[in-house]
Order: structure tokens, then C-alpha cells, then sequence
């Protein structure tokens, strides 16, 4: 048993959200929040040599509309390959939402942009869960000219009558 501070009621607070995972497939999305983590690792060592840039990403739109997807960068880390890895993932992010340099991630949220999410299978430690694996421009074109994405979500796209349906951002 367990005596909460002060009582609780829960009619003064909203409900949880729902946490899991959705469907693989292509979705717009905006980061609404991000911050540097120490990593586990970096802690359980006592070494402070690894932080994770902890990025939220909402989607915008369509059956899944609000859910959260969060992604970690390796911004700093004492394996070389991670940061690599991380760096290159921050750039195409930059490049999608067409920023050149942030100094600070704050840059980066309430830009749209297309994310490609797969579905990670549980395992004996750990529930399913979502993992980006592309960034490309809302608009649709991709970085560098290679082609145009395409979203797989249907409430992206065109309306029965052939009118442009607005993104939820341009409403």
C-alpha cells in the first residue's frame, strides 16, 4: 500500500495516450519535442561520454493521427560508427525539413515532414515498437532529385472530386 501526496483525483487529469506501435508505412509528421539524454550505458559507467538526441515526432493526419513515434541519435558517443550513424541520420532530417545548420534541435520542430516507419516484432525483453527508417520533404520530392515519395497513407493525396485535400498544418 502506498499513500499518494495530497489525495489524487483523476477527474483533474486527461487520460494516457496510446503508446502503441502503429502500422509500417509512410506518414507526415512534425517533431514537437527533443532533448539530450545521457545514455544508459554512459550512466551505469559513471563516464558521461554518450548523450541521445531524443526526438518526438507526432503524426499529422490520417487513422494514426496524434500518435507519438520517438527516435534516438547517437550524437555523442565513444564509438565512432554511432556517431556516424547519428550524423547521418540528423542530416537527412535537415535536408527534408530544409534546414542547412540548427544550433539548436528547438529548429527543427513544427516542420513537416514524410517519415517512413517500420514495425519492430517484440522480443522476450521488449514490446513492438516503431522505428523511422527515411526522412523525405512533405512536399513529397525527395533530397538530391532521386525521385518523388509518395505516401502510402490515404489521407494524404487527392479527394474523389480531384481536389487537393489541405495537409493538417494548412488548415
Amino acid at each position: 500500500m502506498a499513500q499518494l501526496p495530497q489525495g489524487f483525483n483523476s477527474n483533474d487529469h486527461e487520460d494516457m495516450g496510446d503508446f502503441s506501435a502503429i502500422p509500417a508505412d509512410e506518414y507526415v509528421a512534425v517533431i514537437v519535442e527533443s532533448e539530450m539524454k545521457e545514455t544508459t550505458k554512459s550512466v551505469d559507467a559513471g563516464t558521461k561520454d554518450g548523450y541521445r538526441l531524443v526526438l518526438k515526432f507526432k503524426v499529422m493526419g490520417g487513422e494514426h493521427d496524434g500518435h507519438f513515434i520517438w527516435q534516438g541519435l547517437n550524437i555523442v558517443n565513444p564509438n565512432p560508427k554511432a556517431v556516424e550513424i547519428a550524423q547521418k541520420e540528423l542530416a537527412t532530417i535537415c535536408r527534408a525539413m530544409g534546414k542547412v545548420t540548427v544550433q539548436d534541435s528547438a529548429e527543427l520542430h513544427g516542420i513537416p515532414v514524410n517519415i517512413k516507419v517500420a514495425l519492430i516484432p517484440k522480443t522476450p525483453q521488449y514490446a513492438e515498437k516503431n522505428e523511422i527508417k527515411m526522412y523525405s520533404p512533405a512536399s513529397g520530392s525527395i533530397s538530391g532529385g532521386a525521385g518523388s515519395a509518395t505516401p502510402t497513407n490515404p489521407d494524404k493525396g487527392n479527394s474523389p472530386a480531384g481536389e487537393t485535400k489541405k495537409k493538417p498544418w494548412e488548415e
